[in-house]
């Protein structure tokens, strides 16, 4: 056997992930990018337990019995996309057609002040009337729109005529993603691949994949930031034998590779 080289290790590079379906493996073309991963870090164990002789009266240790293996990942993405947070927030992604609103209708009892979540976002040509036989169309000056958040404040309301409640708007809305919070009935399983760049050996490739993880829940995410960092997703998962791999050298949970052969 060759002599090991001497190697260093300084990384970055990209880390990508895939979804087990049950207990299927991922396909070769399920993989997403996480984009910016600025921490990755494997933790293995092994447990064991220690048996003393009862000959000698010394109670001594002879044997070490290995009790099982096991592993966590911990990353931390910036990349802060539906797919990411579907990933971390047990949940997945639910695409929302564009479409529009005929006549919803408001709560009663509305005065001026009163802010009103409609039950779209992203809206665009509002028309509030009221419920009149012959309904009345409530002027834009009566009322502020926050389109992007579905969001109107009602800023007055007419003297005379005085409006019938409940007003009712029509409007259209946008498309739009959206991820559910802990929607998911289980944590998700994924493979990780980690393409790494070896800044201590001239950039030098790193190729690592964990075969089966399964995803802990988000711990934290910061939404109103004063510092001078972005936000982070911490994610941490728990590594799992891949037993549909075959019984061999590599074993089940994963592999680090390299494309020289001299280390």
């Amino acid at each position: 056997m060759p002599q090991p080289i001497e190697r260093f290790h300084y990384g970055q590079g990209e880390v990508l992930a895939a979804r087990w379906s049950g207990d299927t493996p991922p396909a070769a073309n399920a993989w997403k990018k996480l984009w910016d991963v600025s921490a990755l870090s494997v933790a293995l164990a092994r447990e064991s337990f220690t048996h003393k002789e009862s000959r000698s009266g010394k109670k001594m240790e002879v044997r070490d019995i290995s009790n099982g293996e096991s592993g966590t990942v911990k990353a931390t993405i910036a990349a802060i996309n539906t797919h990411n947070l579907a990933l971390l927030l047990s949940s997945s992604v639910v695409d929302i057609a564009v479409g529009s609103i005929s006549a919803e209708a408001l709560p009663t009892g509305i005065v001026a002040g009163d802010v009103i979540l409609l039950d779209h976002v992203g809206i665009s040509d509002l028309v509030v009337t009221d419920s009149a036989g012959t309904p009345v169309t409530i002027d834009a000056a009566h009322y502020e729109l926050a389109a992007a958040y579905g969001q109107l404040t009602i800023l007055s309301l007419p003297a005379a005529p005085t409006p019938t409640q409940p007003l009712k708007v029509s409007y259209d809305y946008a498309a739009a993603r959206a991820v559910g919070i802990l929607a998911a009935s289980s944590p998700a399983k994924i493979a990780l691949r980690y393409n790494g760049i070896n800044l201590a050996e001239n950039g030098a490739p790193v190729i690592v994949d964990l075969w089966k993880l399964q995803v802990g829940v988000l711990s934290e995410m910061a939404l109103i930031n004063n510092d001078t960092s972005v936000a982070n997703l911490p994610f941490e998962a728990k590594l799992l034998a891949d037993l549909t791999r075959p019984d061999g050298d590599l074993g089940y949970f994963g592999q680090m590779r390299y494309l020289d052969t001299d280390g």
